[in-house]
């Protein structure tokens, strides 16, 4: 933390402007610290007197005032012994549960609804440029530690609503090594990892049975948004392994038992140095092979053990043109690099 953050109990709310006043900042720094000297001449301006300004002084310092430290006998903190101590010195113990910072719970907070973050995420969510970068903390979740009364608890309790902000502490996912897909036909079959699309392709099917025909979902705006959030997303996943795929080393395509369609094979190898391949890569309108092979493997996810869902023609079309642009980005980089390779060959 660059900056502490003052947070107060108080025994009732007649004293909590106190701190709402300690809070406050005076070209850039908060009040508080500067009170921890009783000679500060904060509020020399209207101290009446050289006394009144001592007393005033002495009165925000006793506030900020810690005193003894004592755990309180209600805090459920448990200790585990490690270490058996000899002589004069004790046994030592691990804490296992530790007693919650409510600045630093501040401070996560603020990160998380950042007035500046809430105006790139409608900005992402409307598909509209941004000049900051959009920063995310997947798998947050929130505790709430009051009832009705979020003051009660402290001053930075009351602005939390009453409500701590956790981050996901589970284990990363196991990846396996990436091998080039060389005996499949086609490498969206078993390419992209379910962990990484399983929720989005679970909200977006449930959406799409919820309205039966696909024009009831995309003609209403905000049903339409819904249906790109969760294919764009299902596309960057798609995208992000397939760049694991071409960053192996260029050439794993030329291979006399490769089952992987051509198509395919410009689209995962783009830097095969085979000048056959690459005349054939720029000649072959591959793009549209992959976007309809992204849209029959979305429509099989889709489906699900249940059978339910149904995919038509406009499902299909609507995946495959989704998938256009963001492909031919993405090729449109590769063949940047490519031609800077050929100008330094």
């Amino acid at each position: 933390m660059k900056e502490k953050i003052v947070d107060g109990a108080v025994a009732g709310n007649q004293y909590a402007p106190i701190f709402q006043f300690l809070e406050l900042e005076l070209q850039g720094k908060k009040l508080a610290p500067e009170f921890e000297n009783e000679n500060n001449t904060i509020l020399e301006s209207f101290a009446s007197n050289e006394d009144q300004l001592l007393t005033w002084n002495k009165g925000f310092k006793q506030a900020l005032a810690s005193g003894n430290l004592a755990t309180h006998p209600l805090s459920k903190q448990i200790y585990f012994p490690v270490k058996q101590g000899t002589g004069n010195s004790g046994t030592h113990y691990h804490l296992l549960c530790q007693v919650t910072s409510s600045s630093l719970a501040q401070v996560m907070y603020e990160a998380f609804f950042d007035a500046d973050q809430k105006n790139v995420k409608k900005a992402y969510d409307k598909n509209v440029f941004a000049s900051n970068n959009k920063v995310s903390f997947p798998g947050r979740a929130h505790l709430s530690v009051t009832a009705s009364n979020h003051s009660n608890a402290s001053q930075l309790n009351g602005k939390r609503g009453g409500k701590l902000c956790l981050l996901s502490a589970q284990p990363p996912v196991w990846q396996s090594q990436i091998k080039p897909p060389i005996y499949r036909k086609s490498w969206f079959d078993r390419g992209i990892p379910l962990a990484a699309i399983k929720d989005d392709i679970t909200y977006l099917r449930n959406f799409l049975l919820r309205f039966g025909r696909l024009g009831l979902s995309i003609k209403d705006p905000k049903r339409r948004r819904w249906i790109d959030k969760w294919v764009n997303r299902i596309i960057s996943n798609v995208l992000l392994f397939a760049e694991a795929i071409q960053n192996l080393p260029a050439g794993w395509s030329d291979n006399s038992e490769i089952k992987l369609k051509p198509e395919q094979q410009y689209f995962l190898d783009p830097y095969r140095a085979d000048e056959a391949f690459r005349n054939k890569r720029k000649a072959t309108d591959w793009q549209s092979t992959v976007c309809s092979d992204f849209a029959f493997w979305l429509n099989r996810k889709l489906l699900g053990k249940d059978k339910k869902f149904t995919p038509q023609r406009e499902h299909t079309r609507l995946w495959r043109s989704m998938m256009e642009q963001p492909l031919r980005e993405s090729s449109d980089m590769i063949d940047v690099v490519l031609g800077s390779q050929e100008e330094n060959a």
